[in-house]
């Protein structure tokens, strides 16, 4: 099964951009207590796994949704699959920190702590 990920490169391209990474670069204190270099290379790993957890969620909801087929009473069009795409998004976004959905990203910050 060959997945095309051509249309996906803007949304890639956007998730690069609007991480959170950027944030901890300027945030390197909490409160009034100072992060080391390591707490904020911590906080770096545990945000790219979750953003990795993320993508691979909504990568997820688009291969279940090609499974329903398409028509029935109301078609919503381009606007629909618009819809449909940033709800999945969204979803997959705050899924990451549920319970049920945080596995992914817990292991592969495992698998990454690991590495170091």
């Amino acid at each position: 099964m060959k997945i095309d990920l051509s249309m996906d490169k803007n949304y890639y391209r956007f998730l690069m951009n609007d991480n959170d990474l950027d944030k901890l670069k300027d945030r390197n204190t909490v409160g009034n207590t100072a992060m080391s270099q390591s707490e904020v290379e911590d906080e770096k790993i545990k945000l790219l796994a979750n953003e990795f957890a993320s993508i691979f969620m909504n990568q997820m909801f688009k291969a279940m949704r090609a499974t329903i087929p398409e028509g029935g009473l109301i078609d919503g069009g381009f606007a629909e699959e618009v819809f449909t795409d940033m709800l999945d998004n969204e979803i997959s976004k705050q899924g990451v920190g549920q319970d049920g959905f945080n596995t992914i990203g817990r292991l592969l910050y495992q698998q990454l702590k690991r590495r170091e």
